[in-house]
Formats: structure tokens, C-alpha cells, sequence
């Protein structure tokens, strides 16, 4: 061991005492110390053990670097440094940041509570105040660098300000290299606790750190104002914080918390009295800053006025329109705000929005599948925007799936949207989509009993889709019970009978097979066996449909009174007189049978009478 280097580098020239406090193994660590490692050696970041020790929440790592230093140092901890004078940092790297807040917040205060301890040994002792000589000062300034409490990084940054980033309850008022003290970091990380016991502990520099400025010129306040940390504002602002005090560019808190975004913020910095008349360098107020921001996007691409039309907040999208806000802004799915205001059925809210010297060209606009805000409001069923629209002489359009506003109330199922849409464009009522759907069919499909049955009232021609489809299909494969109610009792159930009697798309034999619920309802001879027409062919087996129930064992419905009925009218009609046929047929073929056999017994039945000679001649 003792030719080993217990301070050769490692990877980005770490020693084996940042290994150690890394692992917080303490043990190794008294064996390096013992061996004459030293504890103010440095990576290639200019991180000290001690820093690693903080960063990884190393306590018993942390003690004995403070005892080693101790004991190399002897009794010189106790010499006093004014606070003013140490040139300490602030926070560690952003990266060890993450580490840290992942770590157990006891340990954590343990470690704070270890450095304020050392922190205090070089505050006891006084130095007199201001008799300190340049020498004197030269010389404590030489201690402090070989202090470890004082140890800075890359980035200026000390044990103690580590702690102060992650939560810690430690205070001083030690700047960082962009002049942010710890109070700076806590109120950008809203760590309102932090704050309060950092005041607590000593409240005569609140009013100084309060007002001091970053290199951004962010007092605290600004800091929390920005993030939207609304009680941290409460609480600076409680204590002291001055509201107008302007940064860099003039801002104040107010000003920078409405120039990015923080509503929250905005409201309660109002709250608590800070002027709305405030004027940056370029003379611009909040409300200007307004203007800028009330057309501003967040990730979704929503903008302030999608947000007032979605809640219904209608003095908010007054006051937004009244400041430039735009019903044509699109959305991330290209809806405008008059989109959103049909989807809530926002009424008042589509007056105003029409209103404005945009809102006829929103009405007409549409979102990423082509829907107009007519379409919106139709399947959402909200009849009076759909009135407003169609009065203020919306374009009945379709939709990039070529959909009408037909097809969305026959998805939507309002059955008074679909007539004041009839009654506006009878023309709609027959047009298909691009996979050649109609209006029916989406009825069927969403089981809109109300609208089909309208739909087919008003002559809707009963057409297949591209596929061949027809929409009672569409209403058996989802066994949509209450459409196909109100399509067999529909009066012009015979004709789509009569249309699809005998196909694959039969809807009798899919009663039958899908839903023998539905052969209940209703007593029609037709559904077993349809009238003829003149033109038609007879049927190759018109007694199919009992089979088929017979095949699929549907013995509810073969002893349903109509099947009943059906089979005894088949057997009054032509039924008994056939099996009297066939029994009289078989019963004459009986007795001819019978009376062959009789008549003909075998003891008399002789091949050649010539041949057969007499018993005595031929004994004889």
C-alpha cells in the first residue's frame, strides 16, 4: 500500500476520495486519509471530494473531510472572514442538481445543518469590523482558499450554495458568478420552505437580499413572478419585496410575468398592488404587452381565446377580441376558435366571435378534416348555433371525407337539426360520401332510430354504398336494435324487403340468424314467405326460412303464433289434401300387394305340369 499513489487520477482526473464520496464509503476513505491522500485535490471540472460528498448526499463522507481538515488545519478554524469578503458560488452544476432532488431530504438538511456548523466557526470570531489591515486581510483570504466550506468549482460553486439548490434550509448571502444568490435559486425552484427558513433565520438581511440583482438584473421577486410561483410571491411580496423594482430592461415584476406568460402570477402581483400602469425602457405597458401575448400559442397551438370559448368565459373573450385576438388562429388540429365555441355550444360566445371583422371567414373555415364550425355544432346537436350559422348564410359543404352536415346530424342523432337542415337544402338528402355512404347509413351505423325514420319518411333512396352495402346491413352487423325496430315497422319496410329478399343482405334472414328478437315484434306472413309479383320467378324454396330456424335451432321463434299460423295456413291450403293423396295412393298399393300374395300361394306355382310324374310310378 504505501508505493500505491492514493492521489493518482482517474477518469476526467478524479481521485480515490471523489470515488469514495460518491459511495459515501467511509472506510476506504480513512484508509486513503491515513495514507496522506489529499482532500483539496480536484477533477477536471475543479470539483473537490467535498463537492462530491454534497452532490451525493455523503454524510459520513462529509464528517470525516471536515474532521481531516481540522486536524491538518489544528485550531485556524476559528479565524473569522467577513461575509462579504469570501468569494463564494452559488449552486452546484444543473446536473448534479437532478441527482440531489432524488435523494432523502433528512439527509440532506443533515448535511446543511454539518456546513452552516463549519460556516459558523469563521463567523465567530470577530475581526474587529473595519480595523482589518490589507495584510490581515491578505492572510484570511490565503485560509480561505484552503478552507473547505469555501471550496469552489468551475462554476464558483461551494458546498454550501449545493445545498441551498437542493432544498437545503442552510442562508447566506454568497453570489454565484452570475451574481444569483441562493434566495434566487429557491425562488426559481419555488421552494417557498427554503425561503421561509432562510428569512427565519436571519431576518435582518431580508430587506438586503430582497433587492439584490442577479446579472439579468432578476431580483427575487422577478424570479418567482416569472415562474409562475404564485404563493412565493405572495409570501416576498408579504415580507418586503419591492413590486416595482425593474430589471435590465425596465421590466417589472408585473411587466415580466405577463411578457412570458405567467397569469398567475399577474393576477396575484395585481392583487397585491403593484402598478398596471408601469412602463418598461421602451415605454411599453402591460397592456401592450398584452396585445403581444393574447395571440400567443402554447404547445397544444391554443391560444387565450380557444381557452375563454372552451370555458364559456364570455367577458374574457370580449375583453381578448377587444385587444386583437383572432377567431382565425389555428390550433395543432387547425381548429379556429369558432370551432371550439360551436363544439360547447357556446352561443353567445359564436355572436360575438361573428361579429367581429373576421368572423364571417372563420365560419366558413375548416380544421384538419375539413369540418366547418357547422359541422361541429350539428353533430354535436346545439340546433341554435346551427340556426345562426345557417342564417348568417354558412356554405353547406363537405368535409375532406366528403361528409355533409347531413351525414354528421345522422351521427349526431338530433332529430331537429336534420329537418331544419332538409327544410334549409333538400338537395342533401341524397348525397353520398366519397366511399358512397348517405345519411342513412350513418344512422344505421350509430343507431339514430329518430333520424332513419325521418330520413326514410322524406324519400331517402335506400342505396348500397361502394361496397355493396346497404345501411340495414349496417344495422344487423351492430345489432342496433331500436334502427331495426323502426325499419320493420316502417312503411316502406316491403320495399327494402322486396329489394333484398333472396340476396346475401336478406335483413329477414338476418333477423334469423343475429337478432330472432326482432321476428318477435310484429305478425307478417311476409317475413316468411313475401308476395309475389307478376314479373317475379317463384321461389326455388319458399319454406327456407323454416329451416333455417329449424338449422339454427331458433325454437323460439318455430313456435312463434306466427309460425304457427304459417304452417297450419300451408296445411289448410294444399297440405292435407296432399297427404290425403299420398295415404290414398299407399293404401291402393297395399291392397294390390296384398291381394297378389294372397291369390298366387307358392304350393301351387309349378314350372312344367308335363314333367312331374305320379308318386306310384315312380315307386313302381
Amino acid at each position: 500500500m504505501d508505493s500505491v499513489n492514493v492521489n493518482a487520477e482517474g477518469e476526467r482526473g478524479a481521485s480515490p476520495l471523489h470515488y469514495c464520496c460518491i459511495h459515501d464509503s467511509v472506510e476506504c476513505m480513512e484508509i486513503l486519509l491515513n495514507k496522506g491522500a489529499n482532500i483539496f485535490s480536484y477533477d477536471l471540472e475543479h470539483t473537490y471530494p467535498v463537492h462530491v460528498a454534497i452532490a451525493n448526499v455523503s454524510r459520513k463522507c462529509l464528517n470525516l473531510l471536515f474532521k481531516m481538515e481540522a486536524y491538518l488545519q489544528g485550531n485556524n478554524l476559528n479565524r473569522s472572514i467577513e461575509s462579504h469578503e469570501m468569494k463564494s458560488s452559488i449552486t452546484m452544476a444543473t446536473q448534479r442538481t437532478h441527482v440531489l432532488r432524488n435523494n432523502n431530504n433528512n439527509n440532506n438538511k443533515h448535511i446543511v445543518k454539518y456546513d452552516l456548523e463549519n460556516q459558523s466557526q469563521f463567523n465567530q470570531s470577530d475581526i474587529k469590523k473595519k480595523s482589518i489591515d490589507l495584510n490581515q486581510s491578505d492572510y484570511h483570504r490565503s485560509q480561505q482558499e484552503n478552507c473547505l466550506i469555501h471550496l469552489t468549482d468551475c462554476e464558483g460553486e461551494t458546498p454550501l450554495h449545493a445545498a441551498f439548490c437542493l432544498e437545503h434550509n442552510a442562508f447566506i448571502l454568497a453570489k454565484q458568478n452570475d451574481d444569483s444568490t441562493p434566495v434566487h435559486y429557491a425562488c426559481m425552484k419555488d421552494d417557498l420552505e427554503c425561503v421561509q427558513l432562510m428569512f427565519e433565520a436571519d431576518p435582518s438581511i431580508k430587506s438586503i437580499v430582497l433587492q439584490m440583482q442577479d446579472k439579468n438584473g432578476y431580483t427575487p421577486l422577478h424570479l418567482a413572478a416569472v415562474y409562475n410561483h404564485e404563493k412565493l410571491v405572495t409570501y416576498l411580496v408579504e415580507q418586503g419585496s419591492p413590486l416595482e423594482m425593474t430589471e435590465t430592461n425596465g421590466w417589472t415584476p408585473l411587466l415580466l410575468a405577463a411578457m412570458k406568460g405567467a397569469f398567475q402570477t399577474c393576477i396575484q402581483l395585481l392583487r397585491l398592488g403593484a402598478n398596471p400602469n408601469a412602463h418598461d425602457s421602451s415605454n411599453r405597458n402591460l397592456e401592450e404587452l398584452f396585445k403581444r401575448l393574447v395571440n400567443e400559442k402554447d404547445k397544444y397551438g391554443t391560444t387565450p381565446l380557444h381557452y375563454s370559448t372552451k370555458m364559456g368565459n364570455l367577458g374574457a373573450t370580449i375583453e381578448f377580441v377587444l385587444r386583437g385576438a383572432s377567431a382565425l388562429e389555428r390550433d395543432n388540429e387547425r381548429n379556429t376558435s369558432l370551432h371550439t365555441a360551436a363544439y360547447y355550444g357556446r352561443l353567445h360566445t359564436c355572436e360575438k366571435l361573428l361579429a367581429t371583422s373576421h368572423g364571417m371567414r372563420a365560419m366558413n373555415c375548416p380544421d384538419a378534416v375539413g369540418r366547418l364550425p357547422l359541422h361541429v355544432a350539428v353533430e354535436h346537436g346545439h340546433i341554435e348555433i346551427v340556426k345562426m350559422f345557417i342564417d348568417r348564410g354558412c356554405l353547406f359543404r363537405k368535409c375532406h371525407l366528403g361528409n355533409t352536415p347531413l351525414h354528421y346530424v345522422s351521427i349526431g342523432g338530433c332529430i331537429k337539426i336534420c329537418k331544419l337542415l332538409l327544410q334549409s337544402s333538400p338537395s342533401l338528402l341524397n348525397q353520398t360520401n366519397f366511399h358512397g355512404m348517405t345519411a342513412l347509413h350513418y344512422a344505421a351505423k350509430e343507431n339514430n332510430a329518430e333520424v332513419l325514420d325521418y330520413l326514410l319518411t322524406s324519400k331517402a333512396k335506400i342505396l348500397p354504398d361502394k361496397d355493396g352495402i346497404y345501411f340495414v346491413t349496417y344495422a344487423l352487423q351492430r345489432r342496433n336494435y331500436e334502427t331495426m325496430k323502426a325499419i320493420v315497422t316502417h312503411s316502406r319496410w316491403p320495399e327494402l324487403h322486396g329489394m333484398l329478399d333472396n340476396t346475401s343482405q336478406c335483413p329477414v334472414d338476418g333477423f334469423i340468424r343475429n337478432m330472432p328478437s326482432m321476428c318477435k315484434i310484429f305478425y307478417d306472413f311476409s317475413i316468411l314467405q313475401r308476395p309475389m309479383n307478376p314479373c317475379e320467378k317463384p321461389p326455388q324454396d319458399p319454406m327456407k326460412r323454416i329451416k333455417l330456424m329449424v338449422e339454427l335451432k331458433r325454437e323460439e321463434l318455430l313456435i312463434h303464433p306466427l309460425c304457427k299460423a304459417y304452417l297450419e295456413r300451408k296445411w289448410q291450403t294444399y297440405g292435407r289434401w296432399v297427404q290425403l293423396c299420398a295415404s290414398v295412393y299407399y293404401a291402393v298399393l297395399l291392397f294390390a300387394i296384398t291381394c297378389l300374395v294372397l291369390g298366387h300361394s307358392p304350393i301351387r306355382h309349378v314350372e312344367n305340369i308335363d314333367k312331374i310324374s305320379s308318386c306310384s310310378e315312380l315307386v313302381s
